[in-house]
């Protein structure tokens, strides 16, 4: 087996935020990535939600970032992970603007437009949208699809 292939994840925003049903992600969708041969998930889940990681079966393949993570400054210990992780899966939360790969509802907040895979705010970004809302297994379909892609690629 060649090296691990990193990925960050997060999938769950401010619970308070009046749209967050419809930006936050059930941790089961991940289960594609999570299955991928090679591939290793870190997460930067805190708090709301990170409870979700005790109720899937693969669990043990994911590195959790710790009670510490970012104790020292805002996203501080975030960034340094991300900069040694080969990819990063979130759904609109804080970590997609630190990072590269975001997984969008139907209707996302205006920043991210309402079609196309890409944004002007972060030109490095490729976004995954649902096609109707609500549908997150089509969009971590269209994840797995690129991830293995990208996990085939020499150097990556």
């Amino acid at each position: 087996a060649g090296p691990e292939f990193k990925i960050g994840i997060a999938w769950q925003g401010n619970a308070d935020y009046k749209a967050d049903r419809y930006r936050s992600i059930a941790l089961a969708e991940f289960t594609p990535m999570a299955s991928q041969p090679g591939a290793r998930l870190y997460s930067f889940q805190q708090g709301f939600g990170a409870e979700q990681l005790d109720g899937v079966s693969w669990e043990s393949a994911v590195t959790r970032a710790g009670p510490d993570c970012d104790a020292d400054g805002a996203f501080l210990n975030t960034a340094a992970i991300i900069k040694n992780l080969d990819l990063v899966i979130t759904s609109d939360t804080s970590i997609a603007h630190l990072a590269g790969g975001l997984a969008l509802a139907h209707v996302p907040d205006w920043r991210w437009g309402l079609t196309g895979d890409a944004t002007p705010w972060y030109p490095w970004m490729h976004l995954f949208r649902q096609q109707t809302p609500g549908d997150w297994g089509g969009v971590f379909a269209h994840i797995s699809v690129e991830l293995v892609s990208r996990m085939r690629k020499p150097g990556v």
